[in-house]
């Protein structure tokens, strides 16, 4: 599975100091959270068509998904990822050897090959979508934030 996260780790001293705002000053923060990784995840979505993968079925796209893990007032995690087991792969990179044969067979164009080892070149979909849109991010965990000071 591939992932890219974005930890909020919250040192103890902010810790206690959250603990004096009221709840609904935490849920806005875990819902900007949510809301800036579900805009990361439309993003990675865009940069799938940009990031040189070609798409027969369009399942890795489909795949990309994201979460929050963590309490508000706690450390928060905001997750993108695919669970497809290529998706790695496809991100990060590298080399693919056969497990259970001495060579990978499969085919393009119609012709079939044979390998010892296939290498992949790194084509990342998911970091980008952070990397790339941090301010805007940010500006949507900031935006839910400031809502809280008007509940």
């Amino acid at each position: 599975m591939a992932d890219i996260q974005v930890t909020f780790k919250l040192s103890e001293d902010s810790k206690r100091f959250l603990r004096r705002f009221p709840d609904k000053f935490k849920k806005r923060l875990y819902r900007g959270l949510y809301l800036a990784v579900k805009y990361a995840e439309a993003k990675a979505k865009v940069n799938f068509d940009k990031s040189g993968l070609k798409t027969r079925t369009g399942t890795l796209r489909r795949s990309i998904q994201s979460t929050v893990e963590g309490r508000a007032g706690d450390d928060l995690t905001g997750i993108l990822y695919s669970n497809l087991v290529y998706s790695r792969i496809h991100e990060l990179g590298g080399v693919i050897v056969p497990r259970n044969s001495e060579f990978l067979r499969f085919q393009v164009d119609g012709r079939w090959f044979a390998k010892k080892s296939v290498r992949i070149p790194a084509r990342p979909y998911l970091e980008p979508a952070f990397r790339d849109n941090m301010s805007q991010i940010e500006t949507i965990i900031e935006k839910e934030i400031i809502k809280s000071e008007k509940d």
